[in-house]
C-alpha cells in the first residue's frame, strides 16, 4: 500500500511539472530559438579547418646513426628525430616566407609567432616500415580557403622536401671536424664581445641611471610648479614678518601702570576728583535747567568750581605722566608706578619666530627646487642624445647575442651532421602533399546538433523555473493537502468555441515555430554540407 502511493505520489509530482512546463512553453520555445540561433550563428561563422598529407620514406640506416645519439631503439624517438630536423626554426621561417603567410608579417615578434603556430599545427606519425605520415592543419581567417588549401599542400611538400635536402647534404660532407673547430673559434670570440658589450651597456647605464629613467619633462615641469609654490611662500612669509616687525614698533615692550593710592571708600585720587567734577557739572544743569543766566551768581559760582577741579585734575594726571616718565628712563618700579611686560609684544615676537623657522625651511625648498630646474633641465637636453647612445650599445650588445646563438645553432647542426656523416642515408618522398579537396574540421554536424539538444534544455530549464516561481493546482487531492481545508466541489473548466479556436491558433503557431526550429537546423545541416 505505501508503495502503490509512492508510485501516485511521484505521478502526480511529475504531471504537475510537466503542466507547469507546458503553461510556460512559449518562453521555452523563445529562450530555445534564441540559444539556436546564437549557437548556429556561431558555428557557422567557424573557419574551415584544411589539411594537408604526405608520406615519407627514411631509410633504416638513417634512424640507426641517430639511436646511437639516443641511446635507445622506439618509435618516440623515431619521431623525436624526424620532427626535430623538419621543425627546426630556420626551416620553418624558409617555408612561411616562401609561402602566402608572408604577405601578413611585418615584425620579427609576428614571424617567431607564425613559426610557434606552425610547430603547433604539423603533426608526424609513423607508420610501419620506416614510413612517416606528415600532416600540416591551418584554419587563419587572414587566407582565403583556397589560399588555405594551397598553402596545407605547399607546407607538407617543403617539410619533405627540407628533410631530403638536409640528409643528402650530410651523407656528402667530409669536412665537419675542421667546420666544428672554426666554429667553437668564432663562439668563443663572441663571448668576449658580448660580455665586453653588455659591460659597457652596463656602466654606461649606471652612470647615466637619472637620465635614462625617463620622464624628465614631467619632473622638469613639477620641479618649476615646486619653485613657484616655494618663491610664493617665500614672499608671503616675508610680507608677514614685516607686517609684525612694523606693529612691534608701535608697540610697548612694557606697561607702565600708576599705583593709585586708594582711600577707605576704595576710590583713588583722580576718582575722586572725576566724581566731583561731575556732581558740580550736574548742578549746574540743574540751574541752568531753573533758568538762571551765565551772569547769575550761581552760574558763576558753579563755573569757579569747576573750573578749580579740573586744573587740580589736569596737575594730578601731570603729575602722573611725570613720575611715568621718570620710570620709563630706566624701567625700575618705585612707589607710585609699576613695571609690567607687555603681552602683545612678546606674542609678535614669538610670531616673528615661528615665521623665521618656516622661511629657513621655505628658502630650502626654494634653492632645492631651483637646483631641480636647472638639473632636469639639463637632463631633458642631453636625453635624446644619451638615450641614443645607450640604444647604440644595447643594439651592439644584441647583434652580438643574435650572432652567438646564430653561431652555436650551427654548431648544433655541424654536430648533427657529425653524428649522421657515416650513415647511408636515404629518403624518399612517397605520397607528396595533395590539396585537400574538402575542410577537416570544425565538426559542425555536432556542434549544430549539441546546440539544438541544449538549446531545448535551457528551454525547458527556463520554463520549470517559471513554472515554480508560481506554481498551479492540478487535482482536488493537491488543493486538499496544500491548504488542509475540506473542499467541498470542483467545476471543470467549459471553453466556449471562440477561446476553442483561439487555443487551436495557439496549438498551431507553437507547432509551426517548433517544426521552423527543426527545419531551419535541416537546412543548415545541409548548406554546410554543400559548402564544404
Amino acid at each position: 500500500m505505501a508503495g502503490q502511493l509512492g508510485l501516485h505520489e511521484l505521478f502526480q509530482q511529475i504531471r504537475s511539472i510537466a503542466y507547469g512546463i507546458w503553461r510556460k512553453r512559449w518562453y521555452m520555445l523563445i529562450t530555445t530559438w534564441v540559444v539556436c540561433v546564437l549557437g548556429w550563428g556561431l558555428t557557422m561563422t567557424m573557419p574551415y579547418n584544411y589539411t594537408g598529407k604526405g608520406t615519407l620514406f627514411v631509410h633504416q640506416n638513417l634512424l640507426k646513426d641517430f639511436f646511437k645519439v639516443f641511446n635507445k631503439n622506439n618509435t618516440s624517438k623515431n619521431i623525436d628525430m624526424i620532427r626535430s630536423l623538419m621543425l627546426d626554426e630556420k626551416n620553418l621561417q624558409f617555408i612561411i616566407r616562401g609561402s602566402v603567410l608572408s604577405e601578413h608579417l611585418v615584425t620579427d615578434d609576428q614571424l617567431r609567432e607564425a613559426v610557434n603556430d606552425m610547430k603547433s599545427d604539423i603533426s608526424i606519425l609513423q607508420r610501419p616500415n620506416n614510413m612517416f605520415l606528415i600532416e600540416y592543419e591551418t584554419d587563419d581567417e587572414r587566407l582565403s580557403e583556397t589560399q588555405r588549401r594551397e598553402l596545407t599542400t605547399f607546407v607538407v611538400n617543403q617539410l619533405m622536401n627540407n628533410l631530403s635536402e638536409r640528409a643528402q647534404s650530410a651523407s656528402e660532407s667530409d669536412t665537419v671536424e675542421d667546420t666544428i673547430d672554426f666554429l667553437d673559434r668564432e663562439i668563443n670570440q663572441l663571448k668576449k664581445k658580448v660580455a665586453l658589450a653588455e659591460n659597457e651597456q652596463s656602466k654606461f647605464q649606471a652612470v647615466n641611471a637619472s637620465i635614462l629613467a625617463g620622464q624628465n619633462l614631467d619632473k622638469l615641469e613639477k620641479a618649476r610648479n615646486d619653485f613657484k609654490r616655494a618663491e610664493r611662500e617665500v614672499r608671503e612669509l616675508n610680507s608677514k614678518i614685516k607686517n609684525i616687525q612694523d606693529q612691534l614698533k608701535i608697540t610697548p615692550k612694557f606697561l607702565y601702570v600708576y599705583k593709585d593710592q586708594v582711600s577707605g571708600d576704595g576710590k583713588t585720587q583722580i576718582q575722586r576728583i572725576e566724581e566731583r567734577l561731575e556732581e558740580l557739572q550736574k548742578k549746574m544743569d540743574e540751574a541752568r535747567t531753573k533758568g538762571l543766566k551765565d551772569k547769575h551768581p550761581s552760574i558763576i559760582f558753579f563755573t569757579r568750581q569747576i573750573d578749580l577741579v579740573k586744573a587740580e585734575l589736569k596737575t594730578e594726571n601731570e603729575q602722573r605722566n611725570s613720575r611715568i616718565a621718570e620710570v620709563k628712563k630706566t624701567n625700575e618700579e618705585n612707589e607710585y608706578v609699576r613695571v609690567d611686560p607687555n603681552g602683545t609684544y612678546g606674542d609678535l615676537g614669538l610670531k616673528i619666530t615661528d615665521f623665521r623657522e618656516l622661511l629657513v625651511t621655505a628658502e630650502e625648498n626654494y634653492n632645492e627646487s631651483k637646483t631641480d630646474i636647472e638639473r632636469y633641465d639639463e637632463y631633458v637636453k642631453v636625453e635624446p642624445s644619451v638615450q641614443a647612445s645607450f640604444n647604440e650599445k644595447r643594439q651592439v650588445a644584441r647583434n652580438y647575442r643574435d650572432q652567438l646563438e646564430e653561431m652555436l645553432e650551427k654548431r648544433r647542426d655541424a654536430e648533427t651532421i657529425e653524428k649522421v656523416s657515416g650513415a647511408s642515408i636515404n629518403t624518399r618522398v612517397v605520397t607528396p602533399g595533395f590539396t585537400p579537396s574538402s575542410p577537416s574540421g570544425p565538426p559542425r554536424l555536432i556542434f549544430m546538433t549539441l546546440t539544438l539538444v541544449g538549446g531545448i534544455m535551457v528551454g525547458i530549464g527556463v520554463a520549470l523555473i517559471l513554472s515554480q516561481i508560481r506554481p498551479v493546482v492540478l487535482s482536488v487531492e493537491q488543493l486538499r493537502d496544500h491548504f488542509d481545508l475540506p473542499v467541498i466541489g470542483n467545476v471543470t473548466v467549459m471553453l466556449d468555441e471562440k477561446a476553442m479556436s483561439k487555443r487551436r491558433k495557439e496549438m498551431l503557431l507553437f507547432a509551426g515555430l517548433g517544426s521552423a526550429l527543426f527545419a531551419m537546423y535541416v537546412l543548415l545541416l545541409a548548406m554546410d554540407s554543400l559548402l564544404g
